[in-house]
């Protein structure tokens, strides 16, 4: 049985995705689901009410609540040993799988984190506060501020030394993440640039 996996309302649902059927529906947020993230047997899901969850989706039940944002997760990624969320309460957590302790936090976009991935030893995030932060995962130092757009930014993809970013302002930009460079701007959308 092939099988999809969505997040919305406060629920996790699993699908089959042949018959449409609703097989599974895991309970325990108290929020909305804003993201959800797979990562092999499990899923992980971050919400309003400022708390990711670890599902196991083959028994069917939570296996870990991480609470220690302040406001509601927006973005996750995750890694074999750690999560990252991203919070309107402006930081990134690191946790680690294994404990759902924080490991690491984040700081310096000055308004909410609406995504984020993991590249290498390195941590993007995008904030409405404009700016695209390359951090060192290792010391939890920013390295470099990505900056040019005019809006929020809502959305990353970092690929091959490039990342690029989508923006409320109408515009895609892409930079060289060893240097901070804005090698090509992409304009011509009508409305917010929030999936790249």
């Amino acid at each position: 049985m092939t099988q999809f996996i969505s997040g919305g309302d406060y629920t996790v649902r699993v699908w089959n995705i042949e018959t449409g059927a609703n097989i599974q529906t895991l309970h325990g947020h108290q929020g909305y689901v804003a993201c959800l993230k797979i990562r092999g047997k499990r899923v992980f899901s971050g919400s309003w009410d400022t708390t990711i969850r670890s599902w196991n989706i083959e028994l069917g039940k939570g296996m870990h609540v991480f609470k220690g944002h302040k406001n509601i997760i927006n973005c996750l990624d995750v890694t074999d040993t750690d999560i990252f969320s991203g919070s309107w309460d402006m930081t990134v957590i690191q946790w680690s799988r294994a404990t759902g302790d924080p490991t690491n936090v984040f700081e310096g976009h000055t308004d909410g984190v609406q995504c984020l991935q993991v590249y290498d030893d390195y941590l993007f995030s995008g904030s409405m506060d404009k700016t695209v932060r390359m951090w060192s995962i290792k010391t939890g130092k920013i390295i470099r501020v990505f900056k040019g757009h005019t809006g929020g930014v809502e959305c990353l993809y970092v690929i091959n030394k490039l990342c690029f970013s989508g923006s409320y302002d109408k515009t895609i930009r892409c930079f060289k993440i060893d240097t901070g460079v804005c090698i090509a701007l992409f304009e011509g959308h009508t409305d917010g640039g929030l999936l790249v």
